[in-house]
């Protein structure tokens, strides 16, 4: 799992400390191969580049992690910034984007 996103700075570091929080029991978590943010300054004046990253060791423990309540506190901190960001599920077979959340959590409620 790989997030951008561009924001005004003071909302960047915002963003960046929200998911520091939660980066550190996503690392605790069963499958977790790492996890890591970090912000670097964009090249517009004032604001700045978020980045986020998840790594797992499987394609289920990414589903398994997509249909976690944690993981909905990741992407409620993703809804707060001004700017949508960009998310990237990237697997060896397939690249997805959000699409993917929608995907999991649908499977899961059909089961």
């Amino acid at each position: 799992l790989s997030v951008y996103l561009h924001a005004p700075t003071p909302q960047a570091r915002t963003i960046e400390d929200a998911l520091r929080v939660l980066m550190w029991g996503t690392r605790l978590e069963a499958g977790c191969a790492g996890c890591q943010v970090w912000t670097s300054q964009g090249e517009t004046s004032g604001r700045s580049d978020v980045h986020y990253e998840e790594r797992w060791a499987s394609e289920k423990a990414m589903e398994t992690r997509v249909r976690s309540e944690a993981f909905t506190k990741v992407l409620e901190v993703l809804e707060a910034a001004s700017d949508a960001p960009q998310v990237e599920f990237d697997f060896v077979y397939r690249h997805q984007g959000l699409e993917y959340v929608e995907e999991v959590r649908r499977a899961n409620e059909k089961r």
